[in-house]
């Protein structure tokens, strides 16, 4: 039986928790990254589209800075290797995945399947975890910090359920990528069974994760401003009402970090992370007009600028790219993945767009998989609904 080298590149996306590299030297590379010349052959082509644009965007910045940034003092990291490499990476997944409706089914199978390993991966760590047995519950990874350190699933909120993690290589990754999935399997145009669907939701919903808190609110007000003001929202989802609101919608988060509202105290006592995210985003975001055009590179934790502390520095995106990429390009960086779905045809575009937007508050490093995924829901998505509507 013959395999495509597309189902090849599908295949290294199933696993983002176990790399090849880690297992020989110790360093962890996305797996997903050892597909890449599966993906570049003779007969590949593109079309300069709204996508590639953007994608193109990403890929430029990721290059060029650091070879401007040299001129300004920006320290090149291996990291950078890295961006480079996925946004190549992402260019041509994306521009493969919506070549031809065979490779979009593809994709959707390749989807389910995953859906359906990270279901059955769950019940055994909860297995394990009931049994006594929790120090087997990510063997699924080979992340250095989790070898090292004998990381398990963790205890959480409902006492008799973990934080499960699935085949990712925490809870919060899990429930991220759940949280982006469920806005592209529920699309007009795309065809999953009911099952499946159930089964996503009620992960998301045991997951107690945070993005449970933004993600249920966000869903059943869009359904219900979908079903009983039909107009309003088709009005509202056109791209230009749209960014409009998306810059409300940005405002607002500025004014909550940098504010303390009645519930602060509150959110810190019963979420710990809430106060340690909020404080790096903060110091990250205070020491912006000491940065260069460029940046200072994509740094480690502890690296000092004068009257700035770095040991704080936000593991959120806009820490993490404002520093690495500078003020500028790191906003059109940011903007390159945020936009894709904000021009796409999504059935259910705010629920989408919020998660994401969450994401970058939560998990700032743009290489992790779960952006890769965002940003083909979006245009997978779109096409499959132009298709729908279109019969």
């Amino acid at each position: 039986m013959k395999i495509s080298k597309y189902k090849i590149n599908l295949f290294f996306n199933i696993f983002p928790s176990y790399s090849i590299s880690a297992w020989v030297s110790g360093i962890f590379v996305q797996p997903r990254l050892f597909a890449l010349p599966f993906l570049i052959y003779k007969d590949f082509s593109f079309h300069l589209n709204k996508w590639n644009l953007l994608l193109l965007i990403n890929l430029l910045i990721s290059l060029l800075v650091p070879i401007f940034g040299f001129f300004f003092d920006r320290t090149f990291y291996f990291l950078d290797f890295a961006y480079i490499l996925s946004s190549i990476y992402a260019f041509f997944f994306i521009n493969t995945v919506i070549s031809n409706e065979k490779n979009i089914r593809s994709f959707n199978s390749f989807l389910h399947l995953t859906l359906m390993l990270n279901f059955g991966y769950i019940l055994l760590q909860l297995l394990l975890y009931y049994t006594g047995f929790p120090q087997y519950t990510m063997i699924h990874s080979n992340i250095p910090f989790h070898v090292n350190s004998g990381y398990t699933i963790q205890p959480g909120v409902i006492s008799f359920i973990p934080r499960y993690t699935g085949l990712w290589i925490e809870s919060g990754p899990m429930a991220f990528f759940l949280c982006l999935t469920f806005p592209y399997i529920i699309q007009e145009g795309v065809n999953f069974p009911r099952y499946l669907k159930l089964i996503v939701f009620i992960l998301i919903f045991f997951s107690q994760s945070k993005f449970l808190l933004l993600f249920i609110p966000v869903l059943f007000l869009e359904f219900f401003v979908k079903k009983k003001l039909p107009s309003l929202y088709r009005l509202s989802i056109r791209p230009f009402f749209f960014l409009i609101f998306l810059t409300l919608f940005i405002s607002f988060l500025l004014i909550v970090i940098f504010t303390d509202f009645q519930f602060h105290d509150y959110l810190s006592k019963e979420i710990p992370a809430y106060e340690l995210r909020l404080e790096g985003i903060r110091t990250s975001l205070s020491s912006i007009s000491e940065l260069g055009p460029f940046g200072k590179g994509l740094l480690p934790s502890t690296m000092e600028l004068k009257n700035v502390n770095f040991a704080l520095q936000g593991s959120d995106a806009f820490s993490i790219i404002f520093l690495g990429y500078g003020l500028i390009p790191g906003c059109a960086m940011l903007l390159s993945i945020l936009l894709i779905p904000v021009f796409a045809n999504l059935t259910y575009k705010y629920t989408a767009c919020a998660v994401l937007i969450f994401g970058f508050l939560s998990s700032g490093s743009l290489i992790v998989p779960q952006y890769l995924f965002a940003i083909s829901f979006a245009i997978a998505g779109h096409y499959q609904n132009l298709s729908y509507s279109s019969k």
